[in-house]
C-alpha cells in the first residue's frame, strides 16, 4: 500500500531532513529544511534541523545563523542554544 504524503507539509519535510542528516546524506537533507521553510518560515524544527547538516558540511556561520532563528522563533529552545555554542567552538 503506498502512503500518502501531503507535499506541502512542513514538518513531514522537517522529519525527511532528519532522517536523511542521521544517514549522512546533509545535502539532501537541507533540500527538506529548505522546502519545510519554505512552506512556514516560523517553523523552529525546520531552522534547527538545518543547522546540524551545515555544520556537518563545515558551515558553522550558516548552521549559527540557523540555530539563531530557531531561537528567535523559540527562546526556550534549549538544544539550540546548546548546538549554537557547539558550532561556536
Amino acid at each position: 500500500m503506498e502512503s500518502k504524503r501531503n507535499p506541502n507539509d512542513a514538518v513531514t519535510w522537517s522529519k525527511k531532513g532528519i532522517a536523511l542528516g542521521k544517514l549522512g546524506k546533509y545535502d539532501e537533507a537541507l533540500s527538506c529544511f529548505d522546502n519545510a521553510i519554505e512552506i512556514n518560515p516560523n517553523l523552529d524544527m525546520a531552522w534547527f534541523g538545518k543547522g546540524p547538516a551545515l555544520a556537518n558540511l563545515g558551515r558553522h556561520y550558516e548552521a549559527i545563523r540557523c540555530y539563531d532563528k530557531a531561537i528567535d522563533i523559540d527562546p526556550n529552545l534549549a538544544v539550540a542554544w546548546y548546538s549554537k555554542a557547539w558550532c561556536m567552538l
